[in-house]
């Protein structure tokens, strides 16, 4: 993950899967590859074939290209290459902290109740490899912006 900017008003950070896992980069250049290949041979057209390497570049986009995450006063907010997405504090109907499979991070959710509508629609905040934001300092950013904001019912993990 890369450098974490931090102040009583925001915090952001950034994380780039591909650089902290080069062993994973060789296996996803591999796959392209072969992927690209394949769809050479079933086609035969360039064509067909950048257009599927392409497709396939952009499924992985949050592996390949870094992404930046920002914690403020109105909520947090997800940038990639893709584009954007934002919650709002007042919006946060479920939060969870996540700390499995080496992976470490905090779940924000619009959707209460779980299923596929709230994974489709949460908002992954992992943790920084080095440096802030650590897990508790994510968890303490949602217990004092979203679950402030609380409505009586909803469940917070």
């Amino acid at each position: 993950m890369g450098q974490a900017g931090s102040s009583q008003t925001e915090l952001s950070w950034q994380d780039h899967p591909a650089r902290r896992r080069p062993r994973a980069v060789v296996f996803a250049v591999l796959y392209v590859a072969a992927a690209s290949l394949a769809l050479h041979l079933g086609f035969r057209t360039p064509w067909l074939t950048l257009l599927g390497r392409l497709g396939l570049v952009a499924a992985a986009a949050d592996f390949w290209f870094p992404t930046a995450y920002a914690l403020d006063a109105n909520g947090a907010s997800v940038r990639s290459l893709l584009g954007a997405r934002q919650l709002a504090w007042s919006a946060v109907r479920c939060a969870a902290r996540v700390e499995q499979q080496g992976q470490c991070g905090v779940m924000l959710s619009p959707v209460g109740e779980p299923g596929l509508a709230q994974r489709m629609r949460s908002l992954w905040l992992p943790v920084a490899v080095e440096g802030e934001p650590s897990l508790d300092t994510l968890v303490g950013w949602v217990e004092r912006h979203a679950l402030a904001r609380r409505v009586p019912g909803v469940a917070h993990g």
